[in-house]
């Protein structure tokens, strides 16, 4: 590594600095492993195995004699925390000579710029004293009289620390660093936990199925990534506060639903519905709470049994596209093939709007081959849409495609019809649930809330005098 004062001997010094602070590092991560795993001994394989080791590395000799010496050697590195210079300066204040007049274990507040600029280094190309003069091409790199003494008196404080320090060069530091990833996973999975259950919301460890099963049933399931929006980290809502609702009561935003996929229901499901009346929220509650699931951390619901899947696919409405020669069909019809040439009967398979982008004769009969595939498939699917009649279509499909995952009708549900002054309203209540569809998506109720219903286009026309 580079060094401020050039010389290349000085690295030795900074090494063993460094080495003594990931030792230090090192002692108080084990020592607090320790006790956060001993606070209630874990039930878990892995963390067990990991407390044991953790119980071998802070029960060693070697490592009851660091964590002594530790205070010592980090004393003897503190008396060079700053370094008084003395220097001679000529009538017309030109620096004549310098000396060190010793040590501090004080740093010096102040500006850095002087020393720097005196010294050379990184901060200036060219010393502006004859300290430590650069070459005709700018900094030369060579230390003068002054920074090879204080390089000197370092390695003579820093010597005696690295040579105890080889005494521990065997410590696993590398091991125990390697497992921070998957400590910080569990660490966040419980911060996460603590945050949902706050606000009210079930999270639970659920029951772990084969992977042959291929059961996915959660019980209260909702949205990790819409919770994590709508709720603060002390469990009140964006909005308003928790005095605003009854505590442990589940708060108004968000929506639980059962979510189920096995031998009784169906594994393919068709959800249709108003829009806007969760559907898309529904889809990602499901794959999200597989994610949770996968990396062994608990899922979003009361209760849960739930069966591993291989890999989760997803076909969401994509950007256009500027590849030449591809409309958004033909790109939507590469992504549904190159799912069907990955996917297994273990797989979770998620299509939102998929085939939107075309007519809806054309999209009814892909969609109702790629529904057959998933059947002859086995896989676990919801396939969100606005083709009513391939919702209908399900007992078809169960009685002409032969598999082991039947196919299913959800409903995004909605309250019947209200009159208001902008016509015809239905509530969304973000309910999911088996059922047949209604026949209709209520888009013109969307139209009717933005203005653009027909009779409010012909208003605001006629307002404008742009009525023909």
């Amino acid at each position: 590594p580079s060094n401020r004062f050039g010389a290349a001997e000085d690295g030795a010094v900074q090494r063993v600095a460094r080495q003594l602070g990931d030792l230090e590092v090192f002692v108080d991560v084990a020592r607090q492993l320790e006790r956060a795993l001993d606070v209630t001994p874990p039930r878990a394989a892995a963390l067990a195995a990991l407390r044991g080791y953790v119980h071998e590395i802070t029960g060693a000799a070697a490592f009851l004699a660091l964590e002594a010496e530790l205070p010592a050697l980090r004393e003897t590195l503190s008396q060079a925390r700053s370094v008084t210079v003395g220097i001679n300066l000529s009538a017309d204040l030109v620096p004549e000579s310098a000396t060190i007049l010793g040590l501090s274990e004080e740093r010096i507040e102040g500006s850095r710029t002087l020393l720097g600029r005196l010294l050379g280094g990184l901060e200036s190309a060219r010393g502006i004293t004859p300290l430590q003069r650069g070459g005709a091409n700018g900094f030369s790199g060579q230390p003068n009289r002054l920074t090879r003494d204080l390089n000197e008196l370092l390695q003579s404080i820093a010597s005696p620390v690295g040579r105890a320090l080889d005494r521990f060069s065997a410590m696993p530091i590398s091991t125990l660093a390697g497992i921070a990833p998957e400590l910080s996973l569990l660490l966040n999975g419980a911060l996460l936990v603590e945050r949902l259950r706050r606000a009210g919301l079930p999270m639970c460890r659920p029951e772990i199925l084969s992977p042959d099963e291929r059961v996915t049933e959660l019980h209260d399931g909702f949205d990790v990534s819409l919770a994590l929006r709508l709720y603060r980290e002390d469990g009140t809502t964006v909005a308003s506060t928790s005095a605003e609702r009854t505590p442990g009561e589940p708060p108004a935003g968000i929506v639980t639903n059962l979510i189920a996929f096995d031998d009784t229901t169906a594994r393919i499901w068709v959800l249709t519905g108003p829009n806007r009346a969760g559907k898309t929220t529904y889809t990602r509650a499901v794959g999200l709470a597989m994610v949770l699931f996968q990396a062994g951390l608990y899922v979003p619901a009361r209760e849960a049994r739930l069966s591993p899947v291989d890999a989760i696919y997803t076909h969401f409405p994509s950007h256009e596209q500027a590849t030449p020669g591809m409309g958004r069909l033909d790109e939507e019809a590469e992504r549904l093939a190159g799912i069907f040439k990955r996917a297994t009967r273990h797989s979770l398979v998620l299509l939102n709007e998929t085939l939107a982008g075309t007519a809806a004769s054309e999209a009814e009969a892909i969609a109702r081959d790629a529904l057959r595939g998933l059947r002859l498939l086995g896989a676990r699917a919801v396939y969100v849409t606005h083709l009513h009649d391939l919702a209908l279509a399900a007992d078809e499909l169960n009685a002409t495609t032969p598999g082991m995952s039947a196919v299913g009708s959800l409903v995004a549900d909605a309250d019947d019809e209200e009159e208001s002054e902008l016509g015809p309203q239905h509530r969304r209540t973000y309910r999911i649930h088996p059922g047949v569809p209604r026949g209709r998506s209520y888009a013109s109720e969307i139209a009717r809330r933005y203005g653009i219903s027909y009779p409010q286009l012909a208003a605001l026309l006629r307002e404008r005098g742009m009525h023909a």
